[in-house]
């Protein structure tokens, strides 16, 4: 069921990014190579070191209330797009030449959080099902994930911090502190919208939106 919620949602995304550079169409072995680090390797990074930090937030804090509603903003934006960049950074340790602009870095970085995306709502699909024993509440997930985010989601996060990657690599005129201070900020516009998207800031729009709805 959720290989057959995923796919109709994953080959016109994947194509998409895909087609995005019209001069140019990126190896196909690079973004294959992104797909993968993204879904498996920064997946079980972020896995075994996000909960470690949800832990850590409430020894801090004493809260539960805090834990619940804010660890997830206050760690997996920065774990996992952490984690999404060293990926970045490899590909462009491996193939430098084939990044020849900002265009290809939001590429690269696309696919590297299409692939964490898949695998992530993988997931949280099948928990949604086995702690509720229901098809309804694995599709209820799919709605807000897929259907609520929409492009909002981490092939956009990742896009930008691939940006700040091919700004700093390909942007040779430009001074260092300048590169590196551009980078920084794609950087952080992508992991800013991944906190967005974790916090309880969207909880108002949601409960009044899809779950009022629903």
């Amino acid at each position: 069921v959720t290989v057959l919620l995923l796919v109709p949602y994953a080959i016109p995304v994947v194509a998409i990014i895909y087609y995005l550079d019209l001069y140019e169409r990126e190896p196909l072995s690079i973004l294959v190579a992104a797909v993968l680090w993204g879904g498996f390797v920064a997946t079980t990074l972020s896995m075994y070191t996000n909960t470690p930090l949800d832990e850590l937030i409430f020894k801090i804090t004493a809260d539960p209330q805090f834990t619940l509603e804010w660890s997830a903003a206050l760690t997996a934006p920065f774990v996992e797009e952490g984690f999404k960049l060293l990926g970045i950074i490899l590909l462009v340790s491996i193939a430098r030449d084939e990044m020849d602009d900002i265009l290809d870095g939001f590429i690269w970085g696309a696919m590297v959080g299409i692939g964490f995306l898949l695998v992530e709502d993988i997931f949280y699909f099948m928990r949604a099902y086995f702690e509720q024993g229901s098809l309804v509440d694995l599709f209820f997930i799919w709605l807000i994930r897929i259907v609520g985010a929409g492009p909002y989601s981490h092939f956009l996060y990742t896009g930008l911090v691939g940006m700040g990657v091919a700004y700093y690599y390909t942007q040779l005129d430009k001074p260092n502190s300048r590169r590196l201070a551009m980078a920084a900020g794609y950087i952080a516009l992508g992991v800013g919208a991944h906190f967005i998207w974790n916090s309880p800031l969207l909880s108002g729009l949601a409960e009044g939106g899809l779950i009022g709805f629903w």
